[in-house]
């Protein structure tokens, strides 16, 4: 219908580290789906699975909760490595506070620990070096990562581990890995190929937008549901780009929910003489929703 016309997508927190993560695991993106409810032992790295935030967070957390009733024989194990406090921290039986870059030193020493017993067939590849970092000398640190360790492997097939959104692509390579090595995928864990286009994160794609439009190529500009003229990285000039296009319209909640308009929203650009808009043009439509 608008052959030209091109859909971009921003939110000022989105995170595209599973997408690349599972891309760099298994050469396409993918989208990551959990059964807690089969899973015997958990280990979260940064992840707080059961906050509304999360993908299918309230779905998490019904499950997760069905393995924990204590009047059952047999509870999960939940072990959460995180550098905040978390609702899924909140319920962890363990529970290992770590700064957020140290997830990747954590994730790489379990690739290591596991690959030495899990035996991973040929194409796999070989496991992780230890890595080396201080923190991993600590005592305290040695004795969690050791029990999850050997938890995770004397539970093949009935684990989970998951990592937060916001971690970088290599600790979701790593723990997609972890999920194979350990057995569980299409049992607790399973994918669905995503877009290509989701590897690219959302602030590439807006400054991608923001050159097209300071180069005079887009022509009309919607913005539904958000404004990025109020919210877009400080070294992309999106407010003075958009005044290239002949026209940008926005959803009523972008004009009078936010502070900073978008310039010339809602009325064309330019004019004709008789005071109609200007007959459309061979340039395409670019369309910006949150």
């Amino acid at each position: 219908m608008f052959p030209l016309s091109k859909w971009v997508v921003f939110e000022p927190l989105a995170a595209n580290g599973r997408a690349a993560g599972t891309a760099l695991a298994f050469g396409k993106p993918h989208r990551v789906h959990y059964s807690f409810t089969d899973a015997k032992v958990i280990l979260s790295l940064d992840a707080d699975f059961v906050a509304p935030s999360f993908p299918a967070g309230l779905a998490n957390a019904r499950g997760v909760t069905k393995g924990r009733v204590p009047d059952h024989e047999e509870m999960n194990r939940l072990y959460v490595i995180e550098s905040a406090f978390s609702n899924t921290g909140a319920i962890s039986d363990h529970r290992l506070a770590l700064r957020s870059e140290q997830i990747k030193a954590v994730a790489a020493l379990l690739d290591s620990l596991i690959s030495a017993k899990a035996s991973p067939l040929p194409e796999y590849g070989a496991g992780q070096p230890k890595p080396v970092a201080e923190f991993l000398n600590d005592a305290k640190v040695q004795k969690f990562l050791g029990a999850v360790a050997a938890d995770l492997l004397a539970n093949i097939g009935k684990s989970i581990v998951t990592a937060g959104l916001h971690q970088p692509a290599e600790v979701h390579a790593l723990v997609e890995r972890l999920n194979v090595l350990l057995g569980n995928v299409g049992r607790t864990v399973f994918y669905t190929e995503d877009s290509p286009d989701s590897v690219s994160s959302d602030g590439a794609a807006l400054k991608a937008l923001t050159e097209e439009m300071a180069a005079g190529r887009v022509d009309t500009l919607f913005v539904l549901g958000g404004n990025p003229s109020y919210d877009a990285p400080s070294d992309v000039a999106f407010a003075s780009a958009s005044k290239k296009c002949r026209s940008a319209c926005g959803s009523a909640c972008t004009r009078t929910r936010l502070r900073k308009p978008l310039p010339g929203m809602c009325r064309p650009r330019t004019t004709s003489r008789a005071g109609a808009t200007r007959a459309p043009t061979t340039a395409p439509s670019a369309w910006c929703s949150r």
